[in-house]
């Protein structure tokens, strides 16, 4: 009985001991956050795909079923070149998010395995700050309103007029 009861706790001992160490982790790229907010960008735009293509395939249903000679069929070609164009731009940015999930994927395994080597934190928290900055100002409005304009300066805002120079009639 001694035997079991020794054997039971060097066998609690070594399983307790061998969780007592750290490992790495398998997939690190799970716990990082930009790895999961480009997955998610990369998931609406596979859903935005999917909704074009439907859009598309009922512009040209009804450019199949357009009256010639009636301007009908000049809309319902506009809307079908329009949804084909948009379906592409989609396709693009869809592709461009998977291949960037792929990269971030390889880049977080490979910071994880050197920070953990280095018994650093990871990820690191001023990483996560850049994208966010670089995401909102890629993301935000690229045109000049008067929201912005009112930020400005006076001597700004306002263009310069122009002197007129000699007699001007």
């Amino acid at each position: 009985m001694t035997n079991i009861v020794t054997i039971l706790l060097l066998f609690c001992v070594s399983m307790a001991m061998g969780a007592c160490t750290k490992q790495p982790d398998k997939n690190p790229e799970l716990s990082d956050p930009i790895y999961s907010d480009i997955s998610s960008h990369l998931g609406t735009a596979n859903s935005e795909v999917g909704r074009l293509e439907k859009e598309l395939e009922s512009a040209k249903k009804e450019l199949e079923a357009a009256k010639p000679q009636t301007g009908e069929l000049r809309v319902y070609r506009n809307q079908y070149f329009d949804a084909l164009r948009g379906l592409e731009a989609a396709k693009q940015k869809a592709l461009y998010l998977e291949l960037r999930l792929k990269s971030r994927k390889s880049y977080a395994r490979e910071s994880y395995r050197k920070a953990f080597e280095r018994g650093e934190s990871w990820p690191n928290p001023g990483e996560l700050k850049d994208y966010k900055t670089h995401q909102r100002l890629t993301g935000g409005p690229r045109e000049w309103g008067d929201a912005l304009r009112a930020r400005l300066p006076a001597s700004a805002a306002k263009p310069k007029e122009k002197k007129q120079e000699g007699g001007g009639h």
